[in-house]
């Protein structure tokens, strides 16, 4: 009896010891959906928060107007079939001239080939569908975009890019510090006067970018989107305008042609255009650069990179490159923006010291 009872007890430790082991286990990881995809966010990026916009678009709160809930807001995605944890993929935010209803169907093999996640907000900011919403929401929403995604997939951060309709140029200019490639379609606004060869001119059609935002910008790349068959209209100011921002030392500039009809009829976007001009020219930009929306570690590039900056180091960072570049009225701007929006953030203190060195500075 003796024995049996001992037999017993080595089976029944047995039994609990294999439990113990299977309770411990590492549980699995489900894997991150790809394919086509209905997305809803609820986490706001801190490029997106109304302070944050107001700033960027140098609008008050006031014009900004009501802010929108992103949980209500939601998105079309097409993330690659064959998407690896393992290989970083690129990420393509389409801010479109109507409501968005799923991806360019013909898109998705370039896509898969090319390790690039295409997002877009269902709502549009052009005034030709109605309704629409204010276009520093859909610049909200593109942030938002990106960094959930980046919560999601493992994002080459070299690789974001952004296509818009209006007023793309001036959305760009502004958002080039998060987006490393613009594709313009369309688009016949600039910030300067474009002079044509009999004399006549554009007028401006919005203020020029600060200092800063003008430094970001340079550097990225930028895709123009036309059609060249109409050469009475669109295709010779982008002409003139490419050459007006190569001869300001933007480095990266392409002109490409396609036709509103047959190749830009959302959603049946055609390939041709997109993989053969514009996507090779946007992704041999961003392979010339060294720098990312985030730095990477100093000495060691293949160290991961580091986390974002809080939204009131980024305005301190801003300011002291103003205050460097004497641009002292638009460094007190930042300053005391840190000191209204996020007096307890650890910024506040150094922001107070600039701005008494500063505050007789012209």
């Amino acid at each position: 009896m003796l024995i049996m009872d001992r037999r017993t007890l080595a089976a029944r430790m047995t039994i609990l010891l294999l439990a113990s082991r299977c309770a411990f286990a590492a549980p699995t990881t489900a894997p991150a959906p790809s394919g086509n995809l209905d997305l809803t966010f609820t986490q706001r990026s801190p490029e997106s928060s109304p302070a944050a916009m107001a700033r960027r678009t140098s609008l008050t709160l006031a014009q900004l107007g009501d802010d929108y809930d992103l949980s209500q807001r939601p998105y079309k995605a097409y993330v690659p079939s064959n998407y690896d944890p393992t290989v970083p993929v690129g990420i393509f935010v389409y801010l479109g001239y109507k409501d968005s209803t799923g991806a360019p169907p013909l898109w998705a093999p370039v896509l898969d080939k090319h390790h690039l996640i295409f997002i877009t907000p269902v709502c549009h900011s052009g005034k030709q569908y109605a309704p629409a919403v204010p276009a520093w929401q859909s610049m909200g929403l593109a942030f938002d975009a990106v960094y959930n995604l980046e919560q999601q997939y493992n994002i080459d951060r070299k690789r974001i890019y952004m296509m818009a309709w209006a007023n793309s140029t001036q959305m760009s200019l502004d958002m080039a510090d998060v987006f490393t490639g613009f594709v313009l379609t369309y688009d016949e606004t600039y910030f300067g006067r474009i002079t044509m060869s009999n004399g006549s001119f554009y007028p401006p059609n919005f203020a020029p970018p600060d200092t800063l935002a003008m430094r970001r910008a340079k550097p990225r790349a930028f895709a123009m989107l036309d059609d060249q068959g109409n050469q009475e209209g669109n295709w010779n100011f982008c002409q003139l305008k490419l050459a007006a921002m190569k001869s300001l030392g933007f480095q990266h500039l392409l002109l490409a042609s396609a036709s509103l009809q047959a190749d830009l009829h959302y959603v049946n976007f055609t390939t041709g255009w997109f993989e053969n001009q514009v996507l090779p020219f946007l992704d041999a930009a961003s392979a010339e650069k060294t720098q990312s929306p985030v730095a990477q570690s100093p000495g060691n590039p293949s160290q991961p990179a580091a986390p974002p900056e809080s939204p009131a180091a980024h305005l301190l960072t801003m300011a002291k490159l103003l205050i460097n570049n004497q641009q002292y009225d638009l460094a007190r701007d930042k300053l005391q923006s840190i000191l209204d929006d996020y007096p307890n953030d650890p910024a506040a203190a150094t922001a107070q010291q600039l701005l008494d060195q500063i505050k007789d500075q012209q």
